[in-house]
Formats: structure tokens, sequence, C-alpha cells
């Protein structure tokens, strides 16, 4: 996390106990209340509501930061549930129950890796190494959706589309994880 986002984070924090702070004084001008009760609504109130508002604040600056990959994953999972559903139907095998089962692996499954794999990398620093790992992540993310659309519209179209060398390069980034030979590798692999 980066110096900045770490100062807006406790600035935020900081005008959230501020704003608590001072509802608890104009409350407790109030003759109708006691202060003890409102100090003691203040303190439960700080005690459950800050780790939130800390969450909520920092899965905000997280999406903004991503949020071309976000809206790339959704839209990949989009394109993956429309073409498994027409190739199920046009296989005749098409049933619902299966249909959302196996999206929201998909989803559950795209979520939680990310998220885990995203959290040990935060602790590599910001290093070469570490941003070329998580480009790994994200493009490997994207490929776990992204290669059941490639490999069904390879089907689609009996081979003919993508190549036989992209769907080689593909099933070799699935084995071994190489995002250079990927992207960049010759024709032969």
């Amino acid at each position: 996390m980066t110096t900045k986002k770490m100062k807006n984070k406790i600035w935020y924090l900081v005008r959230f106990m501020f704003f608590k702070f001072y509802s608890v004084i104009l409350l407790s001008t109030y003759s109708g209340i006691k202060i003890n009760s409102n100090i003691i609504h203040f303190l439960q109130s700080v005690l459950i509501l800050t780790p939130i508002a800390f969450l909520l604040e920092s899965l905000k600056l997280w999406f903004f930061d991503n949020f071309e990959f976000i809206n790339g994953t959704i839209l990949i999972i989009l394109i993956n549930m429309l073409l498994g559903a027409y190739m199920h139907l046009k296989k005749k095998d098409f049933r619902w129950e299966t249909f959302l089962k196996k999206t929201v692996l998909i989803i559950v499954a795209t979520i939680l890796v990310y998220v885990v794999l995203t959290i040990i990398t935060s602790f590599s620093g910001d290093t070469i190494i570490a941003h070329a790992f998580k480009m790994v992540i994200q493009v490997s993310t994207l490929l776990y959706p992204g290669s059941k659309i490639i490999k069904n519209i390879h089907i689609l179209t009996d081979g003919e589309h993508p190549p036989q060398f992209i769907m080689t390069r593909l099933y070799n980034f699935e084995k071994n994880g190489d995002l250079n030979a990927l992207l960049k590798g010759n024709e032969e692999n």
C-alpha cells in the first residue's frame, strides 16, 4: 500500500472519529439524555463502526485502483456464461441447476484466488519482480474464465480459430504460468 493511500485512510478515520465525537457532544447537551449513556453508546459505535468504515474505504480505494481489471473480469465472466449456455444448448444438455452452480463456482473461485494471491503479493514490496508477479496474477485470473471462452470458440470453429499455436500457448501457460511465452513466444510453442 502506498503512503498516499495510507494517509487517505488515516485521514478518513480521523474525520469519522471527529464526526462521532462531535455527535456525542451535541447529544450530551440535550437534557433528556444522560452523559454516561452517551459515552457508552459512543464507544460502542466507535468499536463497531470504525473497522467497518476502514474496510469499506479500503475496498473503495482498491476498486478505483483496479477499475479496468474488475470491468474486464466481469465482462469475461458474462461472456463465458453466455457462450457456455449456448454450447450446452447446442449439445442439448443444458440444465439450469448446473449452469448456476458452474457460474457461481467460477465467480467465487476467481474472486477468492485473486484476493488470496493479491494479499500474498502485497507483502512483496514495490519491486519489478512484484509488479511482474501481480501482472501474472491478473492475467491468470482473467484466463480462468477467459480460457474457457477461447476453448469453446476453438471447438465451435472446428479448430480454425484461434489458431492451434495460440491454443498451445494457452495450455502451456495454464501448466507453467510463463506469461512471456504466452504473450511474446515464438510460434513453435
